[in-house]
């Protein structure tokens, strides 16, 4: 089966004391299996004015660099993937995506990053109803407002998608 690992909006603005041990947990994690993954996608969120966040919740951070770049731990491991943009939760939103991963022949997506309540989320419940088997990589996913969240997030994972790492 085909895999490619996404590495959700792992970016400047996302980092705090909350989250600050993550990048280097998922960089350890790259380095130990990324010849396991017929793809890696690096996504940033970036908010621009046309984006629901930026309209509808009038949310007007992580719009330019530093808060949209990739963070330094990351950088090195960038060259194994490919980094796309988004301005929406979900990264199969993204038509550049959703044509890699078709071309690639991707049947499972491992999920990483930030936040769980949000992107990671959002995106495992479009690649479950695009057909892919989907996972989260527990340990190496997280929320930037901290746990409470997180685990809601991966408690409403196993209830409607159920697959998990």
């Amino acid at each position: 089966m085909k895999k490619a690992l996404f590495v959700i909006d792992t970016q400047n603005y996302f980092i705090n004391d909350v989250t600050k041990n993550l990048p280097g947990k998922i960089a350890r994690y790259i380095k130990r299996h990324r010849r396991e993954f017929a793809l890696i996608v690096f996504t940033n969120f970036v908010n621009h004015p046309a984006s629901s966040a930026y309209r509808f919740l009038g949310w007007k951070k992580s719009r330019t660099s530093p808060d949209i770049d990739i963070v330094p731990e990351l950088q090195p491991l960038l060259k194994y993937g490919v980094s796309m943009s988004k301005d929406v939760y979900s990264a199969l939103k993204v038509p550049e995506i959703k044509t890699l991963l078709k071309k690639k022949k991707i049947q499972e997506l491992l999920l990483c990053g930030l936040d769980t309540d949000c992107c990671i989320l959002a995106t495992a419940y479009d690649a479950f109803d695009q057909g892919y088997r989907v996972k989260l990589l527990e340990d190496l996913c997280m929320s930037s407002t901290g746990d409470i969240l997180h685990e809601a997030a991966l408690s409403m994972f196993k209830r409607t998608v159920g697959a998990k790492n």
